[in-house]
């Protein structure tokens, strides 16, 4: 990695005694107040810093007499356990256009005012300095002598704040122990672009690695009510932490503004060993809607529902609600509750048979209005194609329904830019019909395959022919060749893409043929880093699941080497790549569609289950969310109390974010119901060796938190 080094001093750092150290009365209590993750993985990970730093307090060599809390979701659970705190460390989102920072949005500042006029200190990191010109001028340009204001910044933004005058940085406590530490390149800057740096309080702590001119990147601040503060406005990416000269600056900094004594040497931080076991994602199910098991009325756990569901915010509320066939379902909110049911949400949506709604359907903007619509398929008579149901936005009313396309035989659709003009288009998926028993027999009629083009007018989507006579069980869309082109991948090989895609040839490579009715879709990713884009498929009405390694010798020719996943797990219909872990990476995210053909395939009376595979090196690493059946979490407002839990994958798997956490939650539909699966964090997390700091969660108890 390129690396640019941090010089933390302007001249030397003659480190003296800035304030006698003691033995204080009581122990120093600092109060660590994460917010909600909002950006990709790595990227503002507050609460892993959060938990970071107590762990380095914990088990510092030199760091005595000092107790840390960590509160989540930006606030503590009791907020009165600040009116003893020595300090308070913010890590979360600032305001910007549009958003509000935490501290305003939930009404906190009050309370974090009452703290600053009794003494307590405040340190501040990365966004959390960003904050409406009016409000930072009442409250941190006070408290720690500067804010990023992005309403009225007295330079352009970005413009940094090159000093002249550092004299005072290297006799400051904050720098005990520190020396020139090197920084990772990539680093963001952002530029606290109001800072009190002409003030006696003020003391320029940290340069900005690379940047010409020693630019303003941490800074301390002596209030004249005694009070201290500290600002650094670096810590995007969670790596930096793991830069021991940067934990030294921010720990002295917590200690100096807590008036907590701060070691000669500086504070002395290790980071946490590696876990013998990998962090866990948690996910906690919720059944929405779905049968009932009541056999006197002669209903069941299984029963008709449909077999797919997307994620649209239909009353423009900001929060992702769900439709799932002729009906949609609103989401109660970050404060749960009941999702309240609204049936036949378009036209003609009750003459639909509700047995035979859409096999698959997704959420685009099919007419570039900034409104989601909803694009379902399915073979069934009353739909036998692909429609359209177009998002009416605040004029409400039934949404419309356009036909697109028109097939008895639809088994799916999947979501490309075709054609790499940034708009999403459509690849159609049909399923054959055979002579006999379905699966066996003579071929009795086969599909093109064909996509839809998205255009900027009127129809919107217009059709394309990849191949005639061509299509069958299961699609894939992605870059088989490394040309930059998607292609598109079947169960009979692959279809390369010309230059001009809705004009052009497409070309057929039958390089592999796969002898069972495949996935839906067919995945295309780099499996052992090869940089050559491999297959994964499951058996859609069987046993195992494979993925298919991409080889090519000096000719340019190609082959795919067949390796089995699973042997024993069946009915792998439908499975998404997604990021499970938070590792950055994507991973495989599959499971068993319930009673598909009604009991006639290839392990349908098997455990219903749900896996994911973390891939790394041609390895696939299974990991259970569910098998069999699911717990029971009482309080969680289920649509029906246990043995109703019956999850299937259906037709697709949709991950999203669904209550506004940060976190990727799982929702599918299938004929046991509609369920959304709540990703709650990652376990184990870090736990200090410190038996009285708890972990997420967990309440401290009071004869242990010295107070």
């Amino acid at each position: 990695m390129n690396r640019a080094i941090l010089r933390c001093v302007v001249g030397l750092l003659a480190l003296a005694a800035f304030e006698p150290a003691g033995v204080l009365a009581k122990d120093t209590k600092i109060v660590l107040l994460a917010g909600v993750k909002s950006h990709g993985p790595g990227e503002h990970e507050h609460e892993r810093a959060a938990m970071l730093l107590m762990h380095c307090i914990d088990t510092s060599l030199n760091v005595r007499h000092v107790d840390v809390e960590v509160g989540t979701n930006g606030w503590p659970e009791d907020e009165t356990t600040l009116d003893d705190a020595d300090t308070i460390v913010l890590l979360c989102d600032g305001a910007a256009k549009g958003v509000q920072h935490p501290l305003v949005r939930d009404h906190h500042m009050p309370v974090l005012e009452k703290q600053m006029k009794r003494g307590c200190g405040l340190v501040v990191i990365h966004w959390g300095l960003m904050l409406p010109s009016e409000l930072g001028n009442e409250t941190f340009l006070k408290w720690i002598g500067g804010f990023k204001d992005y309403e009225n910044p007295p330079r352009p933004i970005g413009e940094p704040l090159r000093l002249q005058d550092w004299s005072k940085q290297a006799g400051h406590p904050i720098l005990r122990g520190v020396k020139p530490f090197e920084m990772p390149a990539d680093e963001k800057y952002k530029t606290p672009e109001r800072l009190l740096s002409d003030d006696a309080g003020f003391t320029p702590i940290l340069p900005f690695p690379g940047k010409a001119g020693d630019p303003v990147w941490a800074w301390a601040w002596q209030r004249k009510d005694g009070g201290r503060g500290f600002g650094f406005s670096g810590g995007h990416y969670f790596a930096a932490w793991q830069c021991e000269g940067l934990r030294m600056v921010v720990l002295n900094a917590i200690l100096w503004t807590a008036h907590a004594p701060v070691p000669d040497d500086g504070s002395i931080s290790s980071l946490p060993a590696p876990l013998t076991t990998p962090p866990e994602p948690v996910f906690i199910p919720i059944k929405i809607d779905g049968p009932v098991n009541d056999p006197a009325a002669g209903t069941y756990w299984y029963g008709p529902f449909n077999e797919s569901c997307s994620l649209v915010d239909v009353n423009g509320d900001g929060a992702m609600d769900i439709t799932c066939g002729v009906n949609w379902y609103a989401n109660p909110g970050r404060r749960g509750g009941r999702w309240a049911k609204h049936a036949n949400y378009f036209d003609d949506a009750e003459k639909r048979e509700f047995t035979q709604t859409h096999c698959d359907e997704t959420a685009l903007d099919v007419n570039r209005d900034g409104l989601v619509d909803v694009v379902n398929s399915g073979y069934q008579s009353d739909i036998a194609g692909v429609l359209w149901h177009e998002n009416p936005g605040k004029k409400g009313g039934k949404w419309k329904v356009h036909r697109l396309h028109m097939s008895p035989y639809m088994e799916g659709i999947e979501l490309a830019d075709i054609n790499g003009d940034g708009h999403q288009d459509i690849v159609l998926n049909h399923f054959r019909k055979y002579g006999g028993v379905e699966g066996e027999g003579s071929v009795a009629h086969v599909a093109p395959i064909v996509w839809l083009e998205s255009i900027d007018k009127a129809p919107w989507l217009v059709e394309h022919l990849i191949a005639a006579a061509a299509d069958d069980h299961g699609v894939g869309v992605g870059d088989i060749n490394g040309d930059g082109r998607l292609d598109i991948v079947t169960k009979h090989g692959w279809y390369e893409a010309p230059p001009k895609p809705a004009t052009e040839k497409w070309i057929h490579h039958p390089d592999y043929e796969i002898p069972y009715r495949t996935s839906q879709p067919i995945l295309v990713t780099d499996v052992n880093g090869d940089k050559l884009n491999d297959l994964i498929a499951g058996n859609g009405h069987g046993y195992g699941l494979y993925w298919y390694e991409q080889r090519c010798d000096e000719s340019g020719k190609r082959s795919f080497v067949p390796h089995v996943i699973e042997e024993h797990y069946a009915q792998f219909h439908t499975m998404v790549l997604a990021d499970m872990n938070g590792d950055g990476k994507a991973d495989l995210l599959t499971g068993k569609r319930l009673m598909g053909h009604d009991g006639r395939d290839g392990g349908e009376w098997d455990p219903l289950f749900m896996f994911w595979y973390d891939i790394a090196g041609g390895k696939f690493e299974r990991h259970v969310i569910f098998l069999n059946n699911l717990q029971y979490y009482p309080g969680l407002t289920n649509a029906n109390d246990p043995p109703q839990y019956a999850p299937g994958t259906g037709m697709r798997i949709t991950v999203g974010d669904v209550d506004g956490d940060g976190q990727s939650d799982i929702v599918m539909s299938g004929r046991g119901g509609l369920y959304v699966f709540f990703h709650r964090g990652m376990t184990p997390r870090l736990k200090s060796a410190n038996p009285k700091v708890p972990m997420i969660g967990e309440k401290l108890p009071a004869s242990a938190s010295g107070t």
